[in-house]
């Protein structure tokens, strides 16, 4: 859903659906990527805390540099998850913005400056 909506090919869905699957899908990649070291978080939230707090030896500690990148794509994505939708209306071209950044860090790549956004 998040690769369709970047690329405009979903042809259906509300803006809400795919900005809760911001959230599911980094979740869902980190997870996979970090099974032992993030087995006992359950959000976003709790995992970027993981990151931020983890010792030098971890295999979490190459995710450092894109920590500050996930906590904006967490607070991005937060306000639908919790149904909070009306407090922030959400736009079409913002939400591709922050579908892509999540898709690329799920890539493990460095990802898109605002002055880069899609559109």
């Amino acid at each position: 859903m998040l690769r369709s909506h970047v690329d405009g090919t979903l042809v259906s869905g509300d803006l809400r659906d795919v900005a809760e699957c911001i959230r599911r899908y980094l979740e869902y990649n980190l997870r996979i990527r970090f099974p032992v070291e993030l087995q006992a978080t359950n959000t976003l939230g709790t995992m970027i805390g993981a990151i931020r707090g983890c010792s030098t030896a971890s295999p979490l500690t190459i995710l450092k540099p894109i920590e500050e990148e996930l906590s904006e794509v967490n607070d991005y994505a937060v306000s639908p998850h919790h149904g909070e939708i009306d407090s922030r209306p959400l736009t079409d071209l913002e939400l591709k913005y922050y579908a892509d950044r999540a898709i690329r860090i799920g890539y493990g790549l460095t990802s898109l400056h605002p002055d880069q956004a899609t559109g």
